[in-house]
């Protein structure tokens, strides 16, 4: 695990500064795929102590080896994620690690799954498949997700963000013929990211999950 930052001005309202983790594989070759994890609110903050203390840092510093770079940026105290600079630090991360642009993987839990949504609105073109944890999503916008690979989880008895919300987005997302998958985990609550990240079989999916070409224009506006 490595301890990193990252800060971009691309104009005069686009100011990007991160802190992040940067977990690499055992076995390094070039332009490996890239994870990006995007936490929840309780780790909202200035410490990156606490964010190794999250579901997928804790598993990835436990000894779960993925064939990625994987990056942990740490959300400042306010709103949460802001979609638009969350693209930025993506693109930035492909190129400082020099990872394959067709193979850009976003997930998160809770504040960061609806973050994930949220970047995938705004930037579907990036990724190459989204797992968002007991997430919000906005039904309305299913339609920019309908060539995005999709693979949502959420606790049957979550009773911070209901199972419903998971549910109501997936019936969009399938009337619009998108590519998603919804599992319910029976009979669990909130915190259940660790348990899906311990899953191989979410990352065997994630990790065929391609794009066929690269996007031709950087972010760039607020």
């Amino acid at each position: 695990m490595q301890v990193s930052h990252l800060s971009v001005q691309r104009n005069r309202m686009a100011h990007v500064d991160f802190d992040y983790l940067h977990f690499e594989p055992k076995l390094l070759e070039e332009r490996l795929p890239l994870v990006v994890y995007l936490h929840g609110s309780g780790h909202k903050g200035t410490s990156l102590a606490h964010l190794s203390k999250a579901s997928l840092p804790t598993l990835l510093a436990e000894g779960l080896d993925l064939p990625a770079h994987v990056v942990c940026p740490l959300a400042k105290p306010g709103p949460g994620w802001l979609p638009h600079h969350v693209a930025i630090f993506i693109e930035e991360a492909i190129r400082i690690h020099n990872c394959d642009p067709l193979r850009i993987y976003l997930t998160g839990e809770s504040m960061g799954g609806r973050g994930v949504f949220e970047v995938s609105y705004w930037s579907s073109q990036l990724l190459a498949a989204i797992v968002p944890i007991c997430a919000f999503g906005i039904p309305n916008l299913a339609p920019w997700l309908k060539d995005l690979p999709t693979w949502m989880f959420h606790g049957s008895q979550d009773d911070v963000l209901p199972v419903d919300r998971s549910r109501d987005m997936y019936k969009a997302l399938r009337r619009e013929g998108a590519p998603v998958e919804l599992t319910e985990l029976e009979g669990q609550g909130h915190a259940i990211a660790a348990s899906v990240y311990d899953r191989r079989e979410v990352w065997d999916w994630l990790f065929q999950q391609s794009r066929t070409s690269s996007p031709l224009e950087p972010v760039s506006g607020a």
